[in-house]
């Protein structure tokens, strides 16, 4: 490389920077994004302010420079990224805040995804019960909750209702923790006059959200049962971590339970110590030191890092064949289809008296865009072929702007806001009502 060819090579990544700038960062924070395009500028002049020296010192040069900018800018990723603040510092600060308001001491919600790769003679599939806990900050407050006498953030008196509308259980979308509970999906249906429970839980894929209803749902005899499917995912991602769990692919066999509801203590006292790690690392943020280097934040934001929304295009193979065990140990998307479909019928076994639908969720974008993946064609026709309704998103409002599209979602995030999860359960509520 010639030096011509370093200065080409230095404009066009401070053009590309410029550019991913101006799209990414959010503006809401002016003062970082300045910063920011600062020393991207710094960069530039520097690289040509030194062209004298060697060349392989300039790139050398080069390099260093533009790799720590990158880590200024993952250091304040939060901070430039989002019009809200997600760090380990502002959460601990507004916990604190939270918890001299209600004058109560508040947990961290250590959700059933951080035992994935434990080896614990029991998998809780909720959190610390009957407790202050709180959710994300992604509306710009950090919600909390009264969890119920299983962990689980609902209304605890619906337990006692002998006629329960509707059951919910998927992942975050469903478990609601980004707004307060009046305004998730479960508060929502409240609105709509409908009784609700949601054993929704962050991080839950298919596996994890039979499990919930294997354990738990014989305690309530729910009219109707929504699983809320997330496209991103719930098969490209998470289903890949289930099937290695030697407790959780257990659930397949319709025999099995872990019995949960009667080892209440022991559920706690394992979340209790999955707490104090959690809070360990809150309290010594120089554990996550290495993640700071590998850029680990913008590798997911700017989607180098998979989160298993790259997987939803793949094909699916229908005819495929694989034994249970060929299909655990396969590392491709369609051996997720082929478990998904025997998770299915798992599903619908364990809801013989209640109604079963699917609501599916799709990836944001294509949610905006109103394109249909690989993945939502793949799972439309399993459900179908199971004889499972299949509520769909893309087709209820398919025929609004892309602006009201926009107004469900707060910015950079994944999770409906207020405005989002009174449209879904409108949506589910005039679905079933039919």
């Amino acid at each position: 490389m010639n030096n011509i060819q370093l200065k080409i090579l230095s404009i066009i990544l401070f053009i590309l920077l410029i550019i991913f700038s101006i799209f990414k960062v959010n503006f809401n924070h002016e003062n970082y994004f300045f910063i920011s395009i600062i020393i991207i500028v710094f960069i530039g002049i520097f690289v040509f302010y030194f062209l004298r020296f060697d060349l392989k010192v300039q790139i050398l040069i080069f390099l260093i420079f533009s790799y720590s900018a990158i880590f200024i800018i993952e250091l304040n990723y939060y901070k430039i990224f989002y019009s809200v603040c997600n760090s380990y510092n502002c959460i601990k600060e507004e916990k604190k805040i939270i918890e001299k308001k209600i004058n109560n001491k508040v947990k961290y919600s250590v959700l059933p995804k951080n035992f994935i790769y434990d080896d614990n003679i029991i998998y809780p599939l909720s959190l610390h019960s009957k407790t202050f806990v709180i959710g994300a900050n992604e509306n710009n407050y950090l919600p909390h909750f009264f969890t119920d006498r299983y962990g689980f953030i609902n209304d605890d008196k619906f337990y006692d209702n002998k006629n329960i509308d509707f059951l919910i259980i998927g992942d975050s979308y469903a478990m609601g923790a980004s707004v307060n509970y009046e305004d998730n999906l479960q508060g929502q249906l409240k609105k709509n006059n409908k009784s609700v429970i949601s054993f929704g839980m962050g991080g839950n894929g298919p596996l994890l959200a039979l499990a919930s209803l294997v354990e738990y749902g014989g305690e309530i005899k729910p009219k109707n049962i929504i699983y809320i499917f997330c496209e991103t995912n719930d098969l490209g991602h998470d289903l890949f971590l289930e099937k290695n769990n030697k407790i959780l692919i257990n659930y397949f066999n319709k025999n099995f339970r872990q019995n949960l509801i009667f080892k209440k203590d022991l559920v706690q006292k394992t979340l209790d110590n999955k707490h104090a790690s959690i809070d360990r690392a809150m309290n010594f943020q120089k554990s996550n030191i290495f993640s700071y280097l590998k850029l680990s934040n913008l590798r997911y934001h700017i989607g180098i890092k998979n989160k298993g929304e790259k997987n939803i295009d793949e094909k699916y193979e229908s005819n495929k064949n694989y034994s249970f065990n060929q299909a655990l140990d396969d590392t491709t998307l369609n051996s997720n289809f082929f478990l998904f479909d025997l998770i299915l019928k798992r599903m619908k076994e364990s809801s013989v008296n209640s109604n079963f639908y699917i609501f599916y969720v799709p990836e944001v974008s294509n949610f905006m865009n109103k394109k249909k993946s690989n993945t939502y064609n793949a799972v439309k026709n399993i459900a179908l072929n199971n004889n499972i309704n299949f509520i769909d998103i893309n087709e209820k409002l398919k025929f609004k702007e892309k602006k009201f599209l926009k107004s469900m979602y707060p910015e950079n995030f994944q999770h409906p806001n207020e405005k989002g999860y009174k449209v879904w359960a409108n949506i589910i509520t005039n679905h079933v009502s039919k």
